[in-house]
Parts: C-alpha cells; structure tokens; sequence
C-alpha cells in the first residue's frame, strides 16, 4: 500500500493513508455470523484472537487501525480494550448493522457510538457492510451521539444466505445511500462489498466536482 501511494502522489494536499483492517471474529468462523452478530465463544477467547492480529498488523506501520464489519456490541469493547492498552495508535470503528437503530446482535447504535465517543483514541466511528437504505438512519443515531469523525460505506444491498453463502436479491441505490449520509452528517464515505472500482471512481469525481456541497 505505501509503495502504491509512492507510485501515484497525489495532486491534493491530501495524502492518502494506509490503514490495517481488522475485520470480525465471524469472519473467521466463515459461517456468515457477521450478519447476525451471535458468537458462541468467550469474551477471553474473542479478545486474544484480536490481540493476536493487531500485534502483526500494528507492527506493520499503518496510518490508522480499521476495525471494521463489527456485527456485536461485546466485540466492540473488546476492541476498545485492546486500542486503549496500545496506547499509540489510532483506530476507527465501524459496525455492520441489520436495522436501521441496531448492531445484527441487537445492541443500540447509539450504545456503541458513545462508548467510541469516551475512548481517547477513537479517530472516527460508523457503518459498513450493511444494506444502503439503513444507513442514513443510522448515522443520524450516531450524530446525535458523538461529535467523531463519521464513516459510512455501505455494500450494494443483497442480503447474505449463509447456508448457502451467497448474495440474494438486487442491489440497491449505493450513490442515493452515499449522498443521504452525507446528509445526516457522514463526511468520510466509500464502498464495501461489491462495489467496484467504477462505482469508487464515480464517487471520487463527484466529490471533486463538489456537488455534494449543494445538498
């Protein structure tokens, strides 16, 4: 990544930063527990398996500690404990979200957005991974919350069968989605899953037109 940024500098001010993404405890159980947030195993167990690949990843010198696709309120403060012990580094937080006002195990936006608001190196906190048209609520949850930074980059808009691991239905209006949470106070924003590099590009030629200046 940082030879990528060496290749290509940028024309803006603005340099873009390298971050370590540190997805779910579900991910690794590779049964879809992402999009329901249910976990079996042990906050101990949970916490260890973080620790583990933030010790690698950290020392590998990113920008910024991504801790993204969070499904559980529990894994969120464990990933609070493990950022606040490092003491050095910066992370963002975002979650993976079933309804418009909840984490998939039920836990309150709100809840996980203040509990980022006290931590003292949280650099933003928001949404991904979850379906376009619940997004713009839940960053108004969060707005209401906390005065952080707000990320929201949301997939396509399938929902996810587990037992079958695939994607059903048709996507949904990702840009629509963007330009609402641009609305309801998200001001770093992008694409998950199934949103390509067209879709990324149309996106960066929007906010260079600064169109979104106007809504």
């Amino acid at each position: 990544a940082r030879e990528a940024i060496d290749k290509r500098k940028p024309s803006s001010t603005l340099s873009p930063i390298v971050a370590a993404s540190i997805g779910p405890y579900a991910a690794f159980l590779a049964d879809g527990s992402e999009y329901n947030g249910r976990y079996e195993a042990e906050a101990g167990a949970i916490k260890a398996f973080h620790q583990d690949r933030w010790t690698v990843l950290a020392d590998s010198g990113p920008d910024i500690m991504a801790c993204e696709t969070i499904p559980n309120g529990m894994e969120a403060e464990l990933l609070l404990d493990i950022l606040e012990a490092d003491g050095q580094r910066w992370a963002w937080l975002s979650f993976c979200c079933g309804d418009g006002g909840h984490l998939w195990d039920g836990t309150p936006i709100e809840e996980v957005a203040a509990l980022c608001d006290r931590a003292s190196r949280v650099a933003a906190v928001g949404v991904n991974c979850t379906a376009p048209r619940l997004v713009p609520s839940l960053i108004h949850k969060i707005r209401s919350t906390t005065d952080l930074p707000i990320i929201a980059y949301p997939n396509s808009g399938e929902n996810y069968d587990a037992p079958t691991r695939s994607w059903r239905g048709s996507g949904e209006s990702w840009m629509n989605a963007i330009k609402a949470s641009i609305c309801a106070g998200a001001t770093i924003v992008g694409g998950c899953c199934r949103i390509g590099p067209d879709r990324i590009r149309r996106l960066r030629d929007w906010v260079d037109s600064e169109e979104w200046k106007t809504l």
